[in-house]
């Protein structure tokens, strides 16, 4: 339970930070996936099973919120990238500073090709040219988030432990 309401509290400001400030901060047209970063995230630091249902509920919250004509959108993406991380992170080499926010940026790439394919098989007027520039910054703006996510993945395994 304990477990659920930080990724909750964590997701949800994530979503609070995209909405409120990033918008006033825009690079090329585009601004950051930070609860897709936060799934990401979450599934580096704690294992693909988390990562894939925080990146879940992200999504949907984020699709619920921001009134997307097409639900379910993001919480497919988000889901993909985050289990795909937690995957991934197993082959990770920890030593090397620079491998997160580098695995951010494939993931984000990476959830922002589903976004735009499955807006555009859906009919949605979805624009290609965003997907690079967003996940530039969304991998940025990983870098400040990486210890905060880090950091509550600690908290809910030592509540376990």
């Amino acid at each position: 339970m304990r477990k659920a309401a930080l990724i909750g509290s964590l997701l949800f400001g994530a979503l609070i930070l995209q909405v409120s400030i990033f918008p006033w901060f825009q690079f090329f047209g585009s601004i950051p996936e930070v609860v897709m970063a936060c799934a990401i995230l979450i599934g580096i630091y704690a294992g693909p099973n988390t990562g894939a249902g925080a990146g879940f509920a992200g999504g949907l919250i984020q699709d619920l919120f921001l009134k997307s004509p097409r639900i379910g959108v993001a919480a497919l993406a988000f889901t993909i990238v985050g289990y795909g991380a937690g995957l991934a992170e197993r082959t990770m080499i920890r030593s090397a500073p620079w491998m997160v926010p580098a695995m951010v940026l494939g993931f984000a790439l990476a959830g922002g090709v589903i976004q735009f394919l499955a807006g555009w098989i859906t009919g949605a007027q979805v624009s290609a040219g965003r997907v690079i520039p967003a996940a530039i910054y969304t991998a940025v703006v990983s870098i400040p988030l990486s210890p905060l996510v880090r950091r509550v993945c600690d908290l809910f395994d030592e509540a376990l432990a």
